[in-house]
């Protein structure tokens, strides 16, 4: 199947599963990373799996709308037409990174919702909700370079059955606004800076995870330390528990004290904890943030973002290194120039900085190499046709001429024996001579003009001519040739216009298509004979004159081609002078039209400007 015309189907299709497998990715990450309880670890993967349907199915939409509006590019690509302009192809060129900017926009929307209180997991804090989104906007960012990567492979698929004119034009207009060097750069940069960002990323939040736990249990071994052995003993109301009470909810730890015994249990609140565990006089709730404070959350910030800052000068540095050494190789090949290529010279060794720029160049020289060996072989083709070209017209000229002379000598004494008495036989036989001497003559001179049209050294002299001048040469012509086979018929419009054309050769070629007809016509029948009609065309700027042939015995498609010189079972005799007849028509800025249909008449229009 074309790709052009799966495109769109298969553009959402994969940002709609990538958009998925994101957030499927984040699923088995998350507790990994976040250090996460295993009654979180299931709330958490169904609701990341919920985000990333809801994400799939926009994300897909969304696509499917920015694709269709580049419907009738793809469909006039799928038909194989050439009715593309160079601004479809860069709309197409852009469609990758919209799409691209919106699967990215739709995954961060998703990743920030799992901290919302709509969907966050019940079992995580405020701040793990929070790490939860983070982690899923790395992913998010990271998922993206496959997906760039996917898109642009399909994209470049669907260019390949675009025009190569359009899609050329495209290519220089880019290169001389050097997107392609500002590209490179920007996707070298987001290449390196994303993976390294999501090591950071998630090294940072694993480190922070680790710590948030550890602090957690410091804290609840702290708040079972005051339940227990401070605010458990002695009276409810006693001076020293209440102090102690105070001290704790500056520190920290907010107690309630409680005169019955309650279960042990522990609630979560935004970022706050609250164990209720029993005392020796009733039950104490202990609650205490979860969260970490600034001084232990800043230098794991910090590292984090040590990490982009290095990875973004990294990558621009070599983004610049790739993007000199791929200008370098372009501007070699674009010097090398077709002249270079064809005498042999490589444009100069290879300097490039990078192994895989070095061997793209060396591809493109290698190529230069076959096309100079294609190109010197057609060149020796060329010389070969047109040295055949020349031979064949000098033949043609030749022999046309040696046998033009003694042809002219026997039609001319038949013509002299047709004034005797003769035979009945006799003059049989002499009709034959003189027709069958006519028809060499009329090919010879088909043949002789040919090659002077082929050599394009066929010369005219124009004037005007009326039209029924021209139809009664042709017609004189055509019995020249044919004898008095065949039926002619002649309808004529009045008020013709004069027409400005070279009397000789444009009667000589409706001749050869006259004399046609009449070998080709039947010779009984309702339809039998041909008729030749001549009227101004519609629009009144051309001369319309018609052969129809009747229900001749050729097909349509088959008279069609000897006027275009294919081959075909006919192809000699008058058949030969049919299609010269159509370059000397066309010489005068006219045209030759076949019609008709099976079991109806066949019809050859020649169209000729007043």
């Amino acid at each position: 199947m074309n790709v052009a015309a799966s495109f769109s189907k298969q553009l959402v299709a994969r940002q709609g599963l990538l958009t998925l497998a994101a957030f499927i990715v984040l699923s088995v990450l998350a507790p990994l990373i976040l250090r996460l309880s295993s009654e979180a670890v299931l709330e958490t993967a169904g609701r990341a799996l919920a985000a990333g349907t809801a994400g799939g199915v926009v994300t897909a939409l969304l696509t499917h709308l920015m694709s269709r509006k580049h419907r009738f590019t793809l469909r006039a690509l799928a038909m194989g037409s050439s009715a593309v302009e160079p601004s479809d192809i860069e709309a197409l060129r852009l469609l990758q990174y919209r799409s691209i900017a919106v699967q990215l926009g739709v995954m961060i929307v998703a990743s920030a919702a799992l901290g919302t209180p709509w969907l966050r997991p019940p079992a995580l804090s405020v701040e793990v909700s929070r790490e939860l989104a983070m982690l899923g906007v790395a992913i998010a960012f990271a998922f993206a370079v496959p997906s760039l990567v996917l898109i642009q492979r399909l994209t470049g698929r669907l260019f390949e059955v675009a025009p190569i004119d359009q899609v050329t034009t495209q290519l220089e207009s880019l290169v001389e606004r050097r997107v392609p060097a500002k590209r490179s750069r920007l996707n070298l940069l987001y290449a390196v800076v994303v993976p390294v960002a999501l090591v950071g990323v998630g090294g940072t939040l694993a480190s922070y995870a680790h710590l948030r736990a550890v602090s957690e249990q410091e804290r609840t071994a702290t708040a079972m330390a005051l339940a227990r052995g401070v605010i458990g003993s002695g009276e409810a109301n006693h001076a020293g528990k209440q102090a102690a009470v105070k001290v704790a909810k500056r520190r920290g730890y907010d107690i309630v004290l409680h005169e019955g015994v309650l279960d042990p249990s522990v609630e979560l609140s935004g970022n706050s904890v609250t164990h209720t565990i029993p005392v020796s006089r009733g039950s104490a709730s202990v609650t205490f943030s979860s969260a970490l404070s600034l001084s232990r959350t800043f230098p794991l910030a910090a590292v984090a973002v040590c990490f982009l800052l290095l990875a973004s000068a990294a990558a621009l540095l070599l983004g610049r290194l790739v993007s000199s050494d791929l200008e370098g190789a372009a501007d070699r090949l674009q010097t090398l120039g077709t002249e270079r290529v064809l005498a042999g010279d490589g444009g100069g060794g290879i300097s490039a900085r990078f192994g895989v720029v070095a061997r793209l160049e060396e591809a493109a020289l290698a190529l230069a190499g076959r096309f100079r060996t294609f190109a010197a072989a057609q060149e020796r083709a060329l010389e070969s046709k047109e040295t055949a070209r020349r031979m064949r017209g000098l033949l043609f000229a030749s022999v046309s001429h040696d046998l033009k002379t003694p042809l002219n000598a026997i039609v001319g004494f038949a013509d002299a024996l047709d004034r005797e008495s003769l035979s009945v036989a006799q003059r049989e036989s002499l009709d034959l001579i003189s027709t069958r001497g006519r028809e060499l003559v009329a090919l010879i001179e088909t043949i002789l003009d040919a090659a002077r049209v082929e050599a394009g050294q066929l010369a005219l002299v124009k004037k005007r001519t009326s039209v029924a001048g021209l139809v009664y040469l042709a017609n004189q012509r055509a019995r020249e040739i044919v004898g008095t086979a065949g039926e002619l018929r002649i309808e004529m419009s009045e008020g013709l216009p004069a027409v400005t054309i070279d009397a000789t050769h444009v009667s000589r070629a409706l001749a050869v298509v006259i004399a046609h007809a009449l070998r080709a016509a039947p010779g009984v029948g309702a339809r039998a004979g041909v008729v030749l009609r001549a009227s101004v065309a519609a629009g009144g700027k051309e001369v319309r004159i018609e052969i129809d042939y009747g229900e001749a015995a050729i097909e349509v498609n088959e008279l069609r081609a000897l006027f275009t010189q294919q081959q075909t079972s006919r192809a000699k005799g008058l058949t030969l002078g049919l299609s010269v007849a159509r370059s000397i028509l066309e010489m005068h800025g006219g045209s030759i039209q076949v019609t008709g249909a099976t079991g109806e008449s066949t019809v050859v229009s020649a169209l000729i400007p007043v």
